[in-house]
């Protein structure tokens, strides 16, 4: 599946690939199969398991080290958020509006 769906398809890096039908062709069916074993694996696991996670074994907590990559990458976002607005701020386009010259008062120049 792995193979099927993220190697093969780099092939397509080569213009001789590209180009060939044959090899066109052959790509095109084993990312299709990559692309059924994929269902096949989405569907076995779901019938080997219940619905409700918690029913699996005991109740799930995260780790300190999960947590930490989710503070971690809320506070990355945030700080480039804030970044952002601050070297590019959002100005409104009522307040530049505003300030331009009408049409009629360019051509009067």
């Amino acid at each position: 599946m792995i193979i099927c769906n993220s190697i093969v398809p780099l092939g397509f890096c080569f213009k001789k690939l590209r180009t060939n039908l044959v090899s066109l062709f052959v790509i095109c069916l084993l990312v299709n199969l990559g692309m059924w074993f994929e269902r096949y694996v989405i569907i076995l696991s779901s019938i080997a398991h219940e619905f409700d996670p918690y029913s699996w074994g005991s109740a799930y907590r995260p780790t300190w080290v999960e947590l930490g990559i989710m503070l971690g990458s809320f506070s990355l976002f945030f700080f480039l958020f804030l970044l952002f607005v601050k070297f590019l701020p959002a100005v409104s386009i009522t307040e530049v509006k505003e300030t331009l010259n009408s049409p009629e008062q360019r051509h009067d120049r």
